[in-house]
Parts: C-alpha cells; structure tokens; sequence
C-alpha cells in the first residue's frame, strides 16, 4: 500500500511513499493525449525535499511536465502495481 504524502492542488501530480519508504513522483504529462510518469526521487532529490519541502516538488513537477522526454529514461513502471 502507497501513502500520499502531496497532490497538486490541480491534481497534475502526487508524491508517494513506497512500501519500502522510498518516495515516487507520479506526474501527469501531455497536452493533447494524456500520460503518467512515474520517477522515484533520487538521493539528491530527495536531499532537496527534506530541505526545501513542496517547493522543490511543484519545481520538480514543472519541469517534468514542460519536458518529460528528458525524464521518461527515469520513468517507472512497476508490473505489479506501484506498491511494491
């Protein structure tokens, strides 16, 4: 079971807390037909939301979803669901 730890206020992505306590950014990307990426936060980032909080995720967010081609190698899709 994954845990909620932030959502947009515009539901364009939510950060959530692995089984494992790792944390997972599922944004939502396109402008015409619509997609899910799914990016576990890396040491650094994970660095920057201890330190700066939601900020640094809606700054992350933002630039994921201006340009997801640059985030997709990251991208995560779990076969059996995202709560593992």
């Amino acid at each position: 079971m994954m845990k909620t730890i932030l959502g947009s206020s515009d539901g364009m992505y939510e950060l959530v807390q692995r089984r494992d306590g790792s944390l997972l950014l599922v944004i939502v990307c396109g402008k015409i037909g619509f997609f899910e990426l799914r990016l576990p936060l890396n040491e650094s980032e994970m660095g920057e939301f201890q330190e700066r909080g939601s900020d640094f995720i809606h700054e992350l967010a933002d630039d994921i979803i201006r340009d997801p081609n640059h985030y997709v190698v990251r991208h995560k899709q779990d076969i059996d669901g995202v709560d593992t």
